[in-house]
């Protein structure tokens, strides 16, 4: 059996999306002759902790740790935060409007740590990893990010050794949506871009979770990519077996929702609603399982809707899971950047699995749009088209007075499990290696 080195900042106990597309690989990938070996921060920050995936470890998986210095210690003294707050994903934030220290720490972030604030991991864990491979049998390595300091540490490791690497990119690097935010000058943005175009053109397989992804790296160097979805292990699911949808009209939403993400039309549309409908104000209850920007809690107020919006926060995703099955229609969204044109919210995945009408609030020509349309699983509608949101939504809630209960006829899901994606992981990690043999 080959064995496979996985270098990932995002691990058990980490909680959200980002955790588990490796895991899962690493619960799976023993089937098709890949042994594991993970490489992950003993002292990580963490946006969100769930314990609850530990469960898909395999026992005997070896699990190397260093730690890890972080800058965000600093940041939380600097902005006023206390030690033990989370750093929210996604720039969202409980306050009306950033302070000047939280722009500053923001330009700071850009510009001085570069790939990313876990930069100060890279040399560190290329001199600890040295030495475990060079006691240790390695066939291939497998770096994944955000962050991309991980494929900084892998690319390291491939000058000494030069062993078969497979460079992942869950988010794109200088593309991705919120990139410009974070206001990179001129040098610090050419830093990025000659590291970016450096992975790019030395792995030897380099992977991106949409095709929309793939075309934008295309831009920017001309080679072979490969298209590796997330998606769904279908073993997750049986907690939510004979779980049926609320007696109300639930609209449920998993994930952080940032303020560039605020489905500003969608809370005009229900609000009218709320006017125009005899009894659907009081049949109406959307839940958000995430830690939302401040601006989204205040346009829900603005639209009269707080007594039918429900924040819960982080929960496990166990618990996610059983709320979804609970909902009657789910949904997610983008912001209106082109860039989000090419990300299909890992949520997505999840969602196709429990079965019941998805909403996706973005451009009609997005990945996640095509998605939907392949697997017959919802509807995407463009963010500010008012008549079209508020015509599927009526028809929605026609259907659920009349039956008490949304479902889907997916179809062609087979390609987005966690087993199946693995499998397809498993062969680019043999096609690499038989290619290293030859030479």
């Amino acid at each position: 059996m080959k064995k496979v080195l996985i270098i990932t900042y995002y691990w058990p106990p980490s909680g959200g999306m980002g955790v588990q597309r490796w895991l899962k690989f690493v619960k799976y990938c023993k089937e098709f002759g890949w042994e594991p070996i993970v490489y992950a921060p003993l002292n990580p920050e963490y946006p969100s902790y769930d314990k609850s995936f530990e469960k898909d470890i395999p026992n005997d998986t070896t699990i190397l740790r260093k730690e890890v210095w972080e800058p965000y210690t600093l940041y939380k003294r600097f902005v006023g935060r206390k030690k033990n707050d989370t750093i929210k994903i996604a720039f969202s934030s409980q306050k009306k409007k950033k302070g000047i220290t939280e722009k500053i720490s923001i330009w700071l972030r850009a510009n001085l740590f570069i790939p990313d604030a876990r930069c100060f991991w890279i040399k560190p864990s290329i001199k600890y990893l040295s030495k475990y491979i060079e006691s240790n049998s390695i066939d291939a390595v497998v770096s994944t990010g955000p962050p991309h300091s991980t494929h900084m540490i892998a690319r390291g490791l491939q000058k000494k050794f030069s062993i078969p690497w497979l460079a992942d990119f869950r988010d794109p690097w200088t593309q991705v949506c919120y990139f410009k935010t974070l206001s990179p000058g001129k040098l610090a943005f050419a830093i990025h871009r000659k590291w970016e175009l450096d992975i790019l053109k030395n792995a030897d397989v380099v992977t991106a979770a949409s095709e929309g992804f793939e075309r934008g790296f295309q831009e920017l160097l001309n080679r072979e990519y490969n298209v590796v979805h997330n998606g769904f292990d279908a073993d997750d699911f049986s907690i939510v077996d004979g779980i049926q949808p609320d007696s109300k009209f639930t609209f449920v939403y998993a994930g952080s929702m940032s303020a560039d993400r605020n489905p500003i039309t969608l809370w005009k549309v229900l609000s009218d609603l709320c006017k125009e409908v005899e009894d659907f104000s009081s049949n109406l209850a959307i839940k958000v399982f995430g830690i939302p920007d401040i601006t989204i809690e205040e346009s829900v107020k603005e639209n009269d809707l707080s007594d039918n919006v429900f924040f819960s926060g982080f929960v496990s995703y166990e618990e996610i899971l059983k709320q979804e099955k609970k909902a009657q229609v789910l949904f997610a969204n983008s912001s209106t950047n082109d860039e989000d044109n090419h990300v299909i919210p890992g949520k997505m995945y999840e969602y196709l699995a429990i079965g019941r009408p998805i909403l996706y609030l973005g451009k009609e020509d997005s990945e996640a749009s095509k998605l939907l349309s392949q697997t017959n699983a919802g509807i995407a509608i463009n963010n500010d088209n008012y008549t079209k949101l508020k015509s599927q939504i009526t028809d929605w809630y026609t259907a659920y007075k009349s039956t008490g209960k949304l479902e889907t006829n997916t179809t062609s899901l087979e390609k987005y499990t966690r087993k199946y994606l693995s499998r397809e992981f498993a062969k680019l990690l043999d096609n690499i290696t038989d290619k290293k043999e030859e030479q």
